[in-house]
């Protein structure tokens, strides 16, 4: 990071490059994150962005907390493509009840990993459950960094304060080694236009002019 960071200066280009990565859950990780062997988020000691198998999902209850007793939060990335998960939602609203934080990957959103997969991130998303979105970016040409779209979709699904927090907000506060909001969070549902109401009232309107 530190070299890459020199690149950039040297021809100029303003951007701030941080570490990071998914780190796979398996024994020891607690004792790797305890020494540094395994990077934060931003490498200041606070989120840590973890990373299920595909195929399953078993409890994190238990790292949960012992990654609070180090200080840290954990993060779980693309919950909605867990095979585990898409079996059965209810984990993820324990999850985030315990103090998980849950990060959803755009393309899920806009249906690229499949409907099933949208559904869970839609489902989350609308209960209060994500408090990230992210790209999972991995390359310039595979899995772009395409955001524009998911935005959209995600202040049609909640409001545009949820999709300015889960875009920029909470993420800038993980860059800055801040404090996430945890647990649920409120959602103003989106206002549904009602047809149905209006023509009603649109026809009693009319019936009272033409009686005049």
């Amino acid at each position: 990071t530190v070299e890459f960071r020199q690149l950039m200066a040297e021809h100029q280009v303003p951007l701030k490059i941080l570490p990071g990565a998914d780190v796979r859950i398996e024994d020891g990780v607690l004792d790797k994150l305890a020494s540094g062997e395994v990077l934060t988020l931003g490498d200041h000691g606070k989120h840590v962005l973890l990373e299920l198998p595909h195929e399953l999902y078993f409890s994190l209850e238990r790292l949960l907390r012992g990654l609070r007793s180090l200080g840290m939060v954990g993060i779980l990335s693309h919950p909605e493509r867990n095979q585990g998960l898409l079996s059965c939602r209810e984990p993820v609203e324990r999850l985030v009840d315990a103090g998980c934080l849950m990060q959803v990957t755009a393309g899920s959103l806009t249906g690229a990993f499949g409907s099933a997969s949208q559904k869970l991130a839609e489902w989350a998303l609308r209960k209060g459950l994500v408090h990230f979105v992210s790209t999972d970016a991995h390359g310039a040409r595979s899995r772009q960094p395409l955001l524009k779209e998911c935005y959209r979709r995600v202040v049609e699904l909640t409001d545009e304060e949820t999709a300015h927090a889960l875009f920029s907000k909470n993420p800038r506060r993980v860059s800055c080694g801040q404090a996430v909001p945890s647990g649920r969070r409120a959602i103003v549902s989106p206002v549904t236009p009602n047809w149905y109401g209006f023509a009603k009232a649109l026809g009693v309107l009319r019936g009272s002019v033409l009686a005049r």
